[in-house]
């Protein structure tokens, strides 16, 4: 008898850059407040926020909030300290799609979207659709790298309030998409 075969999703990505979010925080308005002033404590404060812990627990609990459950993983993007500049969450999700073509890129907002190719070892072709969308605040851009890969469709979303942030991070949010790979194990 053959022994069962599990597949597993892993992601390569600088820990200088992303902060992982643990399954357990992700949106909840409760997020532990352990994690929190345990997360502040041990990385960097972005300039703004280096004099206003309070403030910046409170910054950090929203954008737990903000982060799907269903993700299979999630970051915040801190490359200037916390909180993070962008919110990035990993889905893997079946679809009968055998390419990305197959799939129909939604657009959740009547602003135009750019779609570009997109080329990874591991994941083959793909595409990133860029968006944007108004809100009363202001804005959210939005990256959405998309893969047709193992009978899954692997969307890396990455979203943030500071559209100068996704533009300038495009080449390192590739190389994130860039660094999913699959490893079977037996059972």
């Amino acid at each position: 008898m053959s022994a069962a075969t599990r597949t597993t999703m892993e992601m390569a990505y600088d820990s200088h850059l992303f902060l992982e979010v643990p399954v357990a925080l992700r949106g909840s308005e409760a997020a532990p407040d352990e994690w929190i002033a345990s997360t502040i404590a041990s990385l960097n404060a972005g300039p703004a926020w280096a004099d206003d812990p309070a403030g910046l627990a409170e910054r950090l609990r929203a954008q737990l909030a903000l982060l799907s459950g269903e993700a299979a993983m999630a970051f915040l993007f801190c490359p200037d300290g916390l909180p993070g500049d962008a919110l990035v969450e990993v889905f893997a999700n079946p679809t009968d799609a055998t390419a990305v073509d197959d799939i129909v890129s939604e657009s959740l907002v009547a602003l135009p979207q750019r779609v570009d190719r997109v080329q990874t070892d591991s994941l083959g072709e793909g595409r990133v659709v860029a968006s944007v969308a108004a809100i009363p605040e202001g804005a959210i851009a939005a990256l959405r790298f998309q893969f047709v890969a193992r009978g899954l469709l692997v969307e890396v979303a990455v979203t943030s309030s500071d559209l100068a942030v996704l533009g300038a991070a495009l080449p390192i949010f590739e190389q994130l998409a860039a660094g999913i790979t699959f490893a079977d194990a037996s059972r």
